[in-house]
């Protein structure tokens, strides 16, 4: 009897553990096993995020240098950074010919071209967003691009979206977004 027992007992130790085994097998594939993949991918969002950060603060150094310069600018300085930076009384019709220029030179077809100021207190310096979609082919693209760093004055280009063309699959279509500053003074 005492040996029957026992081995009710033993079945039972049995039943329980195996009982145990599938609720931590359970909650390793409902909660444990989606919070991993969750981590994963925050993982990459913060590496792309860090990338990105890395590149803007490059960006963010090279204005600086020539705000710096800007504002101890004397002589042939100013004189030169007169040359790079659009005045704001012109500015804005000399850039839009500019990119008209050179989207006609490049062979792209350009939309509607929007722009985003906002005036950088103290510095004398109005900082231009501007966003401009093309469309034409893969050269075509890379020429207005390459056309666009040539130019005289200080054009930064932030973003780049590029996707195929909707009505012609020959055809590229590219979201730029550029920056650029215009002199108030």
């Amino acid at each position: 009897m005492a040996q029957r027992k026992r081995k009710s007992f033993h079945w039972w130790l049995l039943g329980a553990g195996g009982g145990l085994l599938v609720l931590d097998l359970l909650f390793y594939f409902t909660v444990l096993a989606p919070a991993r993949r969750v981590y994963g991918s925050r993982e990459a969002e913060h590496q792309n995020v860090v990338k990105t950060l890395t590149e803007r603060k490059k960006d963010v150094a090279r204005l600086e240098a020539i705000q710096a310069h800007l504002k101890n600018a004397t002589g042939g300085e100013s004189v030169r950074f007169q040359q790079y930076l659009w005045s704001v009384d012109d500015g804005f019709s000399a850039l839009i010919q500019f990119l008209n220029d050179t989207t006609k030179q490049a062979g792209v077809r350009k939309d509607r071209t929007s722009f985003k100021s906002s005036e950088e207190a103290g510095s004398g310096l109005l900082e231009v967003q501007v966003g401009l979609p093309v469309e034409g082919t893969y050269t075509d693209i890379v020429k207005f691009i390459n056309s666009l760093q040539r130019g005289n004055h200080v054009l930064i280009i932030d973003s780049i979206g590029l996707r195929s063309g909707q009505d012609n699959p020959n055809l590229v279509r590219l979201d730029l977004s550029m920056l650029t500053y215009m002199r108030t003074i």
